[in-house]
């Protein structure tokens, strides 16, 4: 089983300069616990987690191991009340771990043993496709496969 059977293709997104705030609503809302970053040309540029979102929010520079450290420096809480200031970027994981259509499912399965996402961005050609989530990893390998058709063609 490749990512193509699982990924999830609706997914929302948000932007570089996008308002922190908005990045909580959509993040909120969509229940993943991360959300791709585009750029201007709409291509991946990151992603924003929870766990940037909360680093942010109290001023820590602490890393999870294997993460790339983040560009801006720790500032303190106090100067984090009015979210609404900041964007997007300067809270967000640059350069993320990606996955790809034609990935097998069991590597990204060994990717979420590693690391502390619940999410992985699915890429082609540098442009967002979807996002594969550790819950459907789960569901494949370890549950009977659903017998639904995919609804669009597969990769070449």
């Amino acid at each position: 089983m490749f990512v193509y059977d699982i990924v999830r293709r609706e997914v929302p997104t948000v932007r570089e300069h996008s308002p922190i705030t908005a990045a909580v609503d959509s993040l909120v809302r969509s229940g993943l616990g991360s959300l791709p970053v585009l750029d201007a040309s709409g291509l991946l540029a990151g992603v924003v987690s929870e766990g940037d979102l909360l680093r942010f929010a109290v001023g820590t520079g602490h890393e999870f191991p294997g993460t790339q450290p983040q560009s801006t420096p720790a500032v303190p809480s106090a100067y984090r009340l009015d979210a609404s200031r900041h964007v997007v970027a300067e809270a967000m994981t640059r350069t993320p771990v990606t996955a790809t259509e034609r990935q097998p499912v069991e590597e990204v399965a060994r990717l979420f043993v590693r690391l502390p996402w619940r999410t992985l961005p699915v890429v082609r050609q540098g442009r967002l496709v979807g996002v594969v989530t550790r819950t459907a990893v789960v569901e494949a390998l370890l549950c009977e496969a659903k017998a639904v058709p995919p609804l669009v063609e597969r990769p070449e």
